[in-house]
């Protein structure tokens, strides 16, 4: 027995019920950490991209991508808004 049929087969019932299964573990285990909701929302989001672009399901990376492009340009925006205010 391979690990593919012992933990996606058998433990989740298939491919999409492994991502999502393995996702909440680490919710939880990030949870019980007391690492902030805001950093698991985003980890989870990365991993699912992560996950779904390698299976080639467009409708669930794209916007994920662009809610990923569109908070590093805030950030960005903010880190230089920061760096010419003296970090107010």
């Amino acid at each position: 027995m391979d690990f593919w049929a012992l933990f996606v087969d058998y433990v989740f019932g298939g491919f999409y019920m492994a991502v999502f299964g393995i996702a909440i573990i680490m919710a939880i285990i990030l949870m019980m950490g007391g690492v902030s909701i805001y950093t698991i929302v985003w980890f989870l989001a990365i991993y699912l991209y992560v996950m779904f672009l390698g299976n080639g399901v467009w409708l669930v990376v794209l916007p994920i991508w662009v809610l990923i492009l569109y908070m590093f340009m805030k950030g960005l925006v903010a880190f230089v808004d920061s760096y010419y205010r003296g970090g107010q």
